[in-house]
């Protein structure tokens, strides 16, 4: 598992390292409880923004990663991209939450 330092990252209220998968994790976790499945979508700089302005390039690298998985479907619009979380693979995305975070 690969160690990104993360300096500033709040996780559960502390500051840590994550790594790729667990900040994935969050990334999923956070679309998720927000509802983001399907129909209902969100313009991709708020998703890059979600774990602090710091890390969107690193964030960008994941959305592609999730993309090419096809967790993340992308819904192209006349002011930019949107983004939700894909209803057929809810399970699938699920699992990998809990066993990256251990929730």
């Amino acid at each position: 598992m690969s160690t990104i330092a993360l300096t500033g990252v709040q996780y559960f209220g502390k500051m840590r390292k994550l790594s790729k998968e667990q900040l994935t994790a969050l990334i999923l976790r956070k679309l998720a409880r927000r509802g983001y499945w399907g129909g209902r979508h969100t313009n991709i700089t708020v998703v890059h923004r979600l774990n602090g302005r710091g890390h969107m390039s690193i964030s960008k690298r994941i959305l592609e990663d999730l993309t090419k998985l096809e967790w993340l479907m992308v819904k192209i619009t006349s002011y930019g991209k949107e983004v939700s979380l894909n209803p057929r693979l809810k399970a699938q995305i699920e699992r990998y939450i809990k066993s990256a975070l251990g929730d």
